[in-house]
């Protein structure tokens, strides 16, 4: 992400191990609101046996899967109606081998509790 991205002079991406949600949600706000800078969550998209998915991997039945969001955004304030905006590159078919992908692709939004229990599951890695 440092490489590919234009930033802000002195603003380097790090990784974040085990956030809080408040830690995680004001991260989300302080990226994007006030550097206008995506960030970047480790997540299980569908951990068999969670009550909690990300919607873009609703018609994905539960595993152990793991790959990177883009956070792109949010509203609200409070862990019962916020929300957080992402992208999720999942879906599709492998440029070599043709095997379907799971998952979706495109922009997607879930209550960003939903979300960080999703980066909970995998291994809580937040990049920011």
């Amino acid at each position: 992400m440092n490489a590919a991205s234009v930033k802000p002079s002195g603003f380097a991406y790090v990784p974040w191990t085990g956030p809080t949600w408040v830690q995680f949600h004001n991260a989300i706000i302080d990226d994007t609101w006030t550097w206008r800078m995506p960030l970047a969550a480790g997540v299980n998209p569908r951990l068999a046996g969670s009550a909690y998915y990300l919607y873009s991997w609703r018609n994905v039945g539960g595993g152990d899967y793991g790959h990177y969001i883009a956070l792109r955004g949010y509203s609200g304030n409070f862990q019962s109606s916020a929300y957080a905006y992402y992208n999720d590159s999942s879906g599709g078919k492998d440029e070599l081998t043709g095997e379907t992908i799971l998952g979706s692709t495109g922009a997607f939004s879930d209550l960003s509790y939903t979300v960080y229990k999703t980066m909970m599951n995998r291994y809580g890695n937040l990049v920011w």
